[in-house]
């Protein structure tokens, strides 16, 4: 995004132009999400990060987080949203070192489709050893946001807010 701010991380985003992909049944595209994900909403986040300080991960983990509207440590949240663990009192778990610029996606209740919300920015958490067992919460981009999707729209068109393996009856290309 033009005004990115590297002190307070605003508008952590990049576009990568790559050669076209053939989709299949196992290889599609996703939809950019079209509203920002309520307070409460689970959200689940795919990386690479490391499991702690000491040990990249070898294959694409996931974990279900729940948005939350409260996100005090991160005074310029414009544009930006927080995730947490939904048990992190019991079970602490968040995102981790390697997985700044990991996707954020939400499964649409009324089709069952998964649209990207979010892209990690950073996260804050109290213990940085074990990413296992941290408390905190991680900040994401709102892919949603006027300014970031006005500019997504202008690189990559409005289909980026569509399947865009999608043929015009709605089914997917093999």
């Amino acid at each position: 995004v033009p005004s990115f701010n590297y002190r307070s991380l605003q508008w952590d985003l990049a576009l990568l132009e790559i050669d076209p992909i053939n989709f299949t049944t196992t290889i599609r595209s996703i939809k950019i999400a079209t509203a920002k994900p309520p307070t409460g909403e689970t959200v689940t986040l795919a990386g690479w990060g490391f499991l702690n300080r000491s040990k990249p991960a070898h294959a694409l983990h996931k974990i279900e987080l729940q948005v939350i509207d409260d996100c005090d440590y991160y005074p310029f949240s414009t544009g930006r949203f927080c995730a947490r663990h939904p048990n992190s009192e019991n079970e602490l778990k968040d995102a981790c070192i390697g997985d700044s610029g990991s996707p954020l996606m939400i499964k649409q209740k009324e089709n069952d489709q998964w649209s990207l919300t979010g892209v990690m920015t950073a996260g804050y958490t109290s213990v940085v050893e074990d990413c296992e067992k941290l408390g905190g919460y991680s900040l994401y981009a709102d892919l949603s946001h006027p300014p970031i999707k006005s500019w997504l729209s202008k690189a990559v068109g409005e289909d980026i807010f569509h399947n865009g393996d999608e043929k015009e009856d709605g089914k997917h290309r093999e």
